[in-house]
Order: structure tokens, then C-alpha cells, then sequence
């Protein structure tokens, strides 16, 4: 027999919440369950994107530590599939520390597709942040792989983002998939699923 809940909540977040509440293996399922969506949508953008501009310094062994130990972000051949993307889920609040000053959420993304190919992260991100490093002829070097980058694929967006706001078509054909994927999971579960459909 299937449980039937009657609910008022608001917004994604709190959606997923209460379908944790009431059924944690339902919620499990679904970060399941849109996973196809995730390297589908990285497909998409990847079969879209430049082809990565091969330098000859790109086919040396660049490590990146990690508390889990090592990665390695290059070497990285001619053609090498970039399409790696794995979806998360997050609901969670504010930390205690914003709580006290009204927040309730620090993001209103709940759904996000990680790109895992770690020198396309690499392409897309390099010196946007701050930089401290001080070990000499460091400086140098970096702004010169950041030249090359800014060259290669422009100072802004790079490959990911421009990609991503090309083709809008691809970004909504993922959003509809998990708007399907969760109107699905509230149908298994018994729940009235009219108010979610007018309001997801």
C-alpha cells in the first residue's frame, strides 16, 4: 500500500527534503535515477566545445594533492573524451554561523552536474582566483599557462560556460529530464503529483 502525503512545501529543496523524510530510499533512488541526465547533458556540451588546444607541455605528468592523496590533471592526449559529469544533490540549509543572520540557504543550487575531467577544470578555472603563491619563477610560469589559456579559448568562460550558454536547448532539455525524473518518483511513492507539475 502506498503512503499518501499531503504537503504545502515550497520550492525544490524543501521538496527533496520531505521526500527524505518519508522516504529515504526514494530519495536515494532519484539521485540515481538522474545520473543519465548528468552525462548526457556533459555529452551534449563536450560534443560542443572546442577541441582542446594541445601544447607540448600537456603531455607531462601533473599531479594535483588532495586529502584523499593524488591526481593526476595531465598528461591529457589529442581527442581525449571530456564528457565525464556526475550529478549531486544539495539541500542543504545555511550554516549555523549565516543561520543567526536570517539566511536560510547559502545556494539555491540543488541539482548540479560536476564535470570530472580534471584538466578541463583545470582549462576552465585557472587564475580566476586569488593568487598567493611566492616560490620564485612560479608567478612567471602560471602567467604564462594562463596567456596560452586566455589565447586558446578566451579570458571568460573558456570551454564549459561559453559552451553552456550557447546552447540553452541543452540546459532545458536537462531541467525537463529531472522535473520527469521527480514528477516519476512522487508517482511511485502515491503522492498527488498536480501541484508539482503547475509549480516545478
Amino acid at each position: 500500500m502506498s503512503l499518501a502525503v499531503t504537503t504545502e512545501v515550497i520550492g525544490l529543496k524543501e521538496l527533496l527534503k520531505e521526500i527524505n523524510k518519508v522516504d529515504r530510499v526514494a530519495r536515494r533512488a532519484i539521485t540515481k535515477e538522474v545520473q543519465p541526465l548528468g552525462r548526457q547533458f556533459a555529452e551534449a556540451i563536450a560534443s560542443q566545445m572546442p577541441a582542446v588546444v594541445m601544447h607540448r607541455g600537456y603531455k607531462y605528468k601533473w599531479r594535483q594533492r588532495s586529502k584523499r592523496g593524488y591526481r593526476d590533471l595531465l598528461p591529457i592526449a589529442p581527442g581525449e573524451d571530456l564528457a565525464r559529469a556526475k550529478i549531486k544533490i544539495s539541500t542543504r540549509g545555511a550554516r549555523k554561523r549565516n543561520q543567526t543572520m536570517g539566511a536560510q540557504y547559502e545556494t539555491l543550487s540543488v541539482f548540479a552536474v560536476h564535470f570530472q575531467h580534471p584538466f578541463l577544470n583545470v582549462i576552465e578555472f585557472a587564475g580566476k582566483g586569488k593568487m598567493s603563491r611566492t616560490r620564485e619563477g612560479w608567478g612567471r610560469v602560471s602567467m604564462n599557462f594562463m596567456n596560452l589559456l586566455d589565447r586558446d579559448y578566451g579570458d571568460a568562460g573558456r570551454l564549459i560556460w561559453d559552451t553552456i550558454d550557447r546552447h540553452p536547448d541543452v540546459v532545458e532539455a536537462m531541467q525537463d529530464g529531472i522535473k520527469d525524473t521527480l514528477l516519476a518518483a512522487l508517482e511511485k511513492m502515491g503522492w498527488d503529483t498536480n501541484y508539482w507539475k503547475r509549480n516545478l
